[in-house]
């Protein structure tokens, strides 16, 4: 591959050539450090969404409300790349 083209590439395309030049035990090491990631962003998600819940019962309407909200990206993020090593995995029919 030329410079030019590594320039070309967008993030999620140099990703998914990193992924694709793993080896099946990298992959599994990546899949539960991505899983890992998932699970703990998504259950500061749910406490944010929690103590959202909380203050807009007790206070009203106030910046807790949406703060969640802010970081739902992230959590879509983090599940996106956790789906491209599962992809990965299953394009390569590893068990």
């Amino acid at each position: 591959m030329s410079d030019n083209n590594k320039i070309a590439m967008k993030p999620n395309q140099a990703k998914n050539g990193k992924l694709s030049l793993m080896t099946a035990l990298e992959l599994a090491k990546e899949q539960r450090s991505r899983k890992s990631l998932l699970m703990v962003f998504a259950i500061l998600i749910a406490l944010m969404v929690c103590v959202a819940i909380l203050t807009t019962i007790k206070k009203g309407f106030s910046f807790f409300t949406f703060f969640p909200l802010f970081f739902a990206p992230t959590l879509v993020t983090k599940w996106m790349s956790y789906k491209a090593v599962n992809d990965e995995i299953k394009a390569r029919e590893i068990q």
